[in-house]
């Protein structure tokens, strides 16, 4: 019913669908199912979004070239699957995440909280969520073109380019609890640590 332009109804429940992260390891990324390219991962004792102090930092690591992080879950062609991370700016503020296959990216930057421009051509859907402390969840939402689907982490010195960067320094972004799903939006964090993990349906 709406009364005075308001809205006037009974209580609702807000549900999420069943996900699953398609990331066997979202915190710990010195694993080495996460590819790096002149870059490295460095411990951190700085509070994550959920209170633990195990936040990694996403850092240069030397070389002239893009400096990146990387992971390649198997996925299915044709279908909707949504990329996020929390990112909170240390030295760097800017970063671009981007999903190679379909070369489809999008630039953020964590001291403001907005969204910048895309790298090639614009995702489907990007989106920037402020967790308090510093900490934005950021993410980026496309089809799947082929049965595997490259998601990397990108660091950026100006917001608008990925390289190439020839850095002095191990500057970097915190970084924690990646997330892969097939979906067109991204839901509620689920941590893995060795295995793929699924949500089931909120009902």
């Amino acid at each position: 019913d709406i009364t005075n332009g308001v809205v006037e109804d009974k209580p609702h429940l807000l549900l999420e669908p069943s996900a699953t992260n398609l990331f066997t390891f979202s915190e710990d990324f010195s694993q080495s199912v996460w590819g790096k390219s002149d870059s490295q991962i460095l411990s951190a004792t700085h509070k994550n979004p959920d209170g633990t102090t195990n936040a990694k930092v996403l850092a240069y690591n030397g070389g002239t070239n893009q400096h990146y992080m990387s992971l390649t879950p198997s996925v299915s062609s044709g279908q909707d699957y949504s990329f996020s991370v929390f990112l909170k700016a240390k030295e760097l503020k800017f970063v671009c995440l981007i999903f190679l296959n379909d070369v489809a990216g999008r630039f953020f930057d964590l001291e403001n909280g907005t969204l910048l421009g895309t790298f090639s051509s614009a995702p489907d859907n990007s989106k920037i969520e402020d967790f308090g402390n510093g900490w934005y969840r950021c993410s980026i939402t496309d089809s799947a073109t082929s049965t595997t689907k490259l998601c990397g982490i990108y660091l950026s010195e100006n917001g608008t380019s990925i390289g190439s960067i020839t850095p002095t320094t191990t500057n970097g972004v915190y970084v924690w609890g990646a997330m892969l799903e097939q979906q067109s939006f991204a839901t509620s964090y689920i941590p893995t640590a060795g295995t793929t993990i699924t949500r089931a349906a909120e009902t």
